[in-house]
C-alpha cells in the first residue's frame, strides 16, 4: 500500500491539489489528499473548451482517484490498522492491481515519486 500511496501523492502533485491547513501533500492523510483531488477533478470538469485529450485525462483521473478508495477502503485500512491480513491470493491480486495503478500513472505523465517505485515498475510478473 504504500507504493499506491505514493502514487497517490504523486496525482494529487501532477494536478496541483492544494492540500488543508498549509500542509503540503507529503504529510496530508490519505483522505485528505482524496478529498482534495475529488475537488479538483470536479473543477476540472467543470472547465469548457477542453480538448478530446482534456478530456480523455480528466476521465482517466477521475478512475484512478475511484482507484484510489478501492484501494485504501477495501485494502489499506484493515490492514493497516491491524484489523485483518492478506493470504496468498488476495497478495497477489493486490500486488496486480498496485502495480496496473502505478503503471497507468506514469502512461498519463504522472512522474515517479520515488525510486522505490522503479523496482516494482521493472518487475516482469
Amino acid at each position: 500500500m504504500r507504493v499506491v500511496e505514493y502514487g497517490l501523492r504523486a496525482l494529487a502533485a501532477k494536478l496541483r491539489v492544494p492540500v488543508a491547513a498549509g500542509k503540503r501533500i507529503k504529510y496530508a492523510t490519505w483522505s485528505t489528499i482524496i478529498s482534495a483531488l475529488q475537488t479538483r477533478i470536479e473543477t476540472i470538469d467543470k472547465t469548457t473548451g477542453k480538448t478530446k485529450r482534456e478530456k480523455c485525462d480528466s476521465n482517466y483521473y477521475r478512475l484512478a482517484l475511484n482507484d484510489c478508495n478501492i484501494f485504501k477502503d477495501f485494502w489499506r485500512n484493515d490492514v493497516m490498522h491491524t484489523r485483518g491480513n492478506y493470504d496468498e491470493g488476495e497478495a497477489l491480486e493486490v500486488y496486480g492491481r498496485v502495480k496496473e495503478f502505478i503503471q497507468g500513472l506514469v502512461k498519463k505523465g504522472v512522474k515517479r515519486p520515488s525510486k522505490q517505485l522503479e523496482k516494482l515498475l521493472r518487475t516482469k510478473k
